[in-house]
């Protein structure tokens, strides 16, 4: 048993709870902002993803090789991680061989021939079409964005009691 000039007195415990009340919705405010942020960013990338999908020409390239990315050190990269060099024919007939700009870790085999898009004017934008690999940035901060947003919900939002203390005789 505690002594008794060791417990908290009601006000003190009131004064604790008011600035974890306090607190709470400070810390709410900064992950609703993360969350409105995010949002905006998975928007930005939808959007910029999107216009390339609409603007693009779709096309099958070759694989014609893969690279294994190496890190700073010059070591393999774990996971390991391939960039992927496909050639493709465009609409007006004119070969074109570009790098994908997403490296994957399950590439196309070599020779195997694979859906693209691209666009006219810069037949160098090539990309796979794979949409979920397209969209991941939006997909990501999307997601975070619903995430960050319920959090910023329960410390914003809810009232949490703490149990009046208990006085034992």
């Amino acid at each position: 048993m505690r002594p008794e000039s060791s417990r908290p007195r009601t006000g003190q415990v009131k004064t604790v709870v008011a600035t974890a009340q306090r607190h709470r919705r400070s810390f709410g405010r900064v992950v609703g902002a993360v969350a409105v942020l995010s949002a905006l960013v998975a928007l930005f990338f939808g959007i910029g993803n999107l216009l390339f999908q609409v603007r693009s020409e779709p096309a099958t390239g070759s694989v014609l090789a893969l690279e294994t990315l190496k890190g700073p050190d010059g070591q393999v990269q774990v996971p390991v991680r391939y960039s992927v060099k496909i050639r493709y024919t465009d609409v007006e007939g004119r070969e074109h061989e570009f790098i994908d700009p997403r490296p994957s870790a399950t590439p196309p085999a070599i020779g195997e021939d694979v859906p693209l898009l691209y666009k006219p004017e810069q037949p160098e934008s090539a990309r796979i079409r794979n949409y979920l690999v397209i969209y991941r940035e939006a997909i990501f901060f999307g997601v975070g964005a619903v995430l960050a947003g319920i959090v910023a919900e329960e410390l914003l939002r809810r009232q949490h009691r703490l149990p009046p203390p208990h006085h034992s005789e």
